[in-house]
């Protein structure tokens, strides 16, 4: 009896309640000059029939289900209008399209030339004004969305500047940062391990290291210290004991970035 009673139920609700047709349909609705965009139907219902208008594109119409490409060459705001006939009838929608312009251009600074470890001070001007800036690689660029930046690329680097409309249209220019290979690898003649936060250890210094070993030796040739990572000093230590004042004598093992491999040597003077 239960089953009877829902079964009549069901059928008391109207039918069109279920086959009603709604027009609708999903796009980028902010593109640029000279771009072509696909439709996508998102009607809801038993469609017989589209209708589709582009005004402003090309082409103008279409009766597919999802149009497309559609081009658009001329700057603007166009309405794009879909038409759908299903078994309940009609139903339209339309929405408007922004067609922005490219930006006219750009001043960049020329290409550079900077020594290894240094910077490079890069500056782009876009007209008209109003957009946006992007340098990339934007992990070398101290503000990679400023008009004005500096970049400290360690390789010879090709730094892009994009300069991006409110639409979104996009110019870009590339300048070349050349790397003046030097070899400025060395260590300090002394150091100070008293734990009062400056000079407490010592380190290779220098920009571009790809490979290294650091050695640190007494005046008997022990060894104290040594070390393949840059970012790792020698504390005045040997074996947990502090070390009274003394001159040692080290000796590096390195390659470049640019391809130069180099043994250095020298002394260092421990000091309180």
């Amino acid at each position: 009896m239960k089953i009877i009673i829902a079964f009549f139920a069901f059928l008391l609700i109207p039918f069109s309640n279920f086959s009603q047709i709604q027009a609708g349909f999903a796009f980028d609705d902010s593109i640029c000059v000279g771009d072509c965009i696909f439709f996508q139907d998102t009607s809801v219902g038993l469609v017989t029939s589209y209708n589709w208008s582009f005004i402003g594109g090309t082409p103008s119409a279409s009766t597919a289900v999802n149009p497309g490409p559609i081009c658009f060459t001329t700057a603007g705001t166009y309405n794009i209008s879909l038409g759908i006939i299903g078994s309940d009838g009609p139903s339209a929608v339309t929405h408007t399209i922004l067609v922005g312009n490219y930006m006219d251009s750009m001043d960049v600074s020329n290409d550079t030339l900077i020594e290894m470890g240094g910077a490079a001070y890069l500056a782009a001007n876009g007209f008209p004004g109003g957009g946006t800036y992007n340098w990339i690689p934007n992990n070398i660029f101290e503000c990679p969305n400023c008009p004005e930046t500096v970049g400290s690329p360690l390789i010879p680097t090709n730094a892009i500047v994009q300069y991006i409309s409110p639409e979104g249209c996009a110019i870009q220019d590339t300048i070349f940062v050349g790397i003046d290979f030097k070899d400025v690898i060395d260590v300090p003649n002394s150091f100070s391990p008293d734990d009062n936060g400056t000079n407490d250890k010592v380190y290779l210094k220098g920009p571009g290291i790809v490979t290294m070993t650091f050695r640190i030796f007494d005046r008997y040739g022990q060894k104290m210290f040594e070390t393949s990572d840059q970012s790792e000093g020698w504390d005045g230590t040997f074996n947990g004991r502090k070390l009274p004042p003394s001159t040692f004598a080290w000796t590096a093992e390195y390659s470049l970035i640019g391809g130069l491999t180099d043994v250095k040597s020298g002394t260092i003077t421990l000091i309180k």
